[in-house]
């Protein structure tokens, strides 16, 4: 994560872990407390998705500053273009869709 803040402090990092199974299904999710130095990068500390298949899930980031989300990151764990993404089989009609 990255902070743009100007001085250092605590502030609540929020992780979920993500599958396209059910079109954005929550697997996991995680508030952590970190401290952060001023104008800085983070790393959080390291976890074990490997009981997921790669292709079908990825991990969305947000970092808080006085309640407010001021980072936001998602990632893939394979490349895009091995990504499964399911998407709704829909089609529009009208001003609905079905």
């Amino acid at each position: 994560m990255i902070s743009g803040r100007w001085h250092p402090g605590r502030a609540p990092i929020f992780w979920t872990l993500e599958g396209t199974a059910l079109c954005g299904e929550e697997i996991l999710s995680e508030k952590q407390e970190v401290t952060v130095e001023e104008l800085s990068g983070l790393w959080i500390e390291k976890m074990d998705f490997s009981d997921y298949n790669e292709l079908e899930v990825y991990i969305s980031c947000s970092f808080e500053q006085n309640g407010e989300v001021v980072s936001e990151n998602t990632s893939l764990f394979t490349a895009p273009k091995h990504f499964r993404a399911r998407i709704l089989n829909s089609r529009f009609v009208g001003k609905g869709i079905l």
